[in-house]
Order: C-alpha cells, then sequence, then structure tokens
C-alpha cells in the first residue's frame, strides 16, 4: 500500500490488517498550480526496492492510494518497466504488440507481481504510452466512480419510483413522466453520478432533466459540452442544466424548489467528496 504522509491513521489500520505500507515522501512544486510533486523516478525506484517490489518471493499487490495522481501514475510506470523488462515484450512493424511466446508467458507468470493504481480526474487509461508493456497486470480505479456504480447498481430508478407507473407486462411506464435529478455541488462524486443517471436513469419516452448547481458549474458544463455533444441537442431526451449558485445563498433554494416544481419525481444528491 502506498500512502501519503498524513494517512497516518489509515497507515496503523492497514498495518493492523496485515499489509506491507509505504509512505511516499515528495517534494512540492510550489511554481505550479495546486502544488504539482516533483516527479522524482529514482527515488520512488528506490521506496518500491526497499518495500520489496523486486524480491518476487510470494504474490505481491502494490496499490497507490496517493492524492496526486503523478504519484500514482510513477508508481505504475516503475511497476510497468519492471514487467517489460522481465518479459521483454516485442512490437510488429506495424507497431502493435506482437504475441507472447511461451517462455515470455512463462516469464509473466512467475512474476507474481500486480499493481491497482488510484486516478480521480482521468476516465480512460489506455491513451498511457507504457500501457500496453504492462501486459494486463498494472490496473486502475476510481474511487468516484466506484461509488457511483455502487450507488446505482443498487438503486435503479424502477426502485425508486411508484410501482404503480411501470406496466410489467410491457416493460415499460404506463405514460409519459417528468423526472428529474438534482445534483448540489459539482465535486468528483457527484461528476460521476451524473454520469452514472444519464446512462442508467434514462426511461424511454420520458423526459429526462438534470440541474446542476454549484459555483463550478460553468466549468463542468463546459466538459460535458466537450465530451458529449449530443446530450445537449434539441433532438435529446436528457435536458441539462448548469446553475453557478451558491449553497448559502436563498437564491439557491429558490432555484431548486423551482426545478422541482412540475416534476413527478425528482432524486436530490449532496454526496460528501
Amino acid at each position: 500500500m502506498i500512502l501519503e504522509t498524513a494517512d497516518a491513521e489509515l497507515h496503523r489500520d492497514l498495518l493492523f490488517q496485515g499489509f506491507s505500507v509505504l509512505t511516499m515522501h515528495y517534494i512540492l512544486d510550489k511554481s505550479k498550480p495546486l502544488q504539482t510533486p516533483v516527479n522524482d523516478l529514482q527515488s520512488a525506484r528506490e521506496a518500491l526496492r526497499r518495500a520489496g517490489l523486486y524480491h518476487n518471493n510470494h504474490p505481491t499487490k502494490v496499490i497507490a492510494l496517493s492524492e496526486y495522481e503523478e504519484v500514482n501514475l510513477l508508481v505504475a510506470k516503475i511497476v510497468t518497466e519492471h514487467l517489460a523488462a522481465a518479459v521483454q515484450p516485442t512490437r510488429s512493424p506495424r507497431g502493435r504488440m506482437n504475441p507472447l511466446s511461451e517462455e515470455q508467458e512463462a516469464k509473466l507468470a512467475a512474476l507474481q507481481l500486480s499493481a491497482h493504481i488510484m486516478y480521480k480526474t482521468l476516465n480512460r487509461t489506455e491513451h498511457f504510452t507504457f500501457a500496453e508493456y504492462a501486459l494486463g497486470r498494472v490496473r486502475f480505479f476510481n474511487l468516484y466512480e466506484a461509488r457511483a456504480q455502487k450507488l446505482i447498481a443498487e438503486n435503479p430508478i424502477t426502485k425508486l419510483i411508484p410501482s404503480s407507473w411501470i406496466d410489467t407486462s410491457k416493460a415499460r411506464l404506463r405514460k409519459s413522466y417528468s423526472i428529474g435529478n438534482i445534483f448540489v455541488g459539482c465535486g468528483l462524486t457527484n461528476q460521476h453520478l451524473l454520469r452514472n443517471t444519464i446512462a442508467n436513469y434514462q426511461l424511454l419516452g420520458t423526459p429526462y432533466s438534470v440541474l446542476i448547481a454549484g459555483l463550478d458549474a460553468d466549468n463542468i458544463e463546459a466538459q460535458f459540452r466537450n465530451a458529449a455533444p449530443g446530450l445537449f441537442t434539441e433532438t435529446s431526451d436528457c435536458r441539462l442544466a448548469f446553475a453557478k449558485l451558491n449553497v448559502l445563498h436563498a437564491e439557491f433554494y429558490q432555484q431548486i424548489c423551482a426545478e422541482i416544481e412540475g416534476l413527478d419525481y425528482a432524486s436530490v444528491y449532496r454526496p460528501g467528496e
């Protein structure tokens, strides 16, 4: 487990559960926004070496939980380099990875090593230049996405709306209802909840309204318009509205009440980060 220096309580808890815990020390570059950590590849390699990354005495999983994605990706790069150096995969003249030979497969199997890398803002990881050389042993996970998927899976829209609305013989609603979702705040949890509700909570022939309210609403709207322009067309059944509002102002509550009026059903999301 790779943690921050400030995660003392989690450090003790993981040690108690039998995990080996490595605390990464790094320098913050204060000249960059958000104090980006300096990527000291040599120091990171040495820290992982001391933690037993290269021993291969028993199955080892490296789990990077740093709050800085730069640190987590650095760990992913080091583990990938170690795997690639041991197996030595090759590329075809067209740049594609060649299938592993029996000897290479045996070397990969002998490496009892895998890595699980946490990321926050990245939605896809296939574009990393080193990803192919990881040979499936380096995987990425997003805690915010996992929380959103768990909540949506445990609370499908058919569970939340009245059962009398559903015509089970035809697997559809008895009529067109107005269904809306209101997201209070534009943090990472709500952003992933928004994506998941759009994908899982829309019902055929039913208008679907979404209000995203928060101080960072303008930036989130720009991201969504760039990533999913089809949601903003006149033919889309999904209506997205972004409102730059402060939750401490009366205007915020007035906007929420106005949004709920006229809806047959509404959900309000206010998760903690």
